[in-house]
């Protein structure tokens, strides 16, 4: 990990456990990669709670306002992609 520094985390038993346990589950496979994890997770529902439950609303009723969704087809991404591509060779 680039820039990675050293810091030194006091837990009580049962969050040890825990971090151990994901571990030894196969779930992480470093103690360091846990709680890497979690100062994500962290970090993102900050940013949620700051943004606010209106910021959201009015997100949602953006995307609403944006007219129905269209099916996800990724074969046809592709297609179109590299047609694209042939186009511009």
């Amino acid at each position: 990990m680039a820039g990675a520094r050293q810091l030194r985390v006091d837990l009580d038993d049962d969050q040890y456990e825990a971090v151990v346990s994901a571990v030894e589950s196969g779930a992480y496979a470093s103690t360091s990669e846990v709680i890497v994890a979690a100062l994500s997770e962290w970090q993102t529902q900050r940013f949620i709670d700051n943004i606010g439950v209106e910021r959201l609303r009015e997100l949602w009723d953006e995307g609403l306002a944006s007219g129905p969704s269209v099916p996800f087809d990724p074969e046809e991404i592709k297609r179109r992609a590299r047609e694209e591509f042939e186009k511009g060779r």
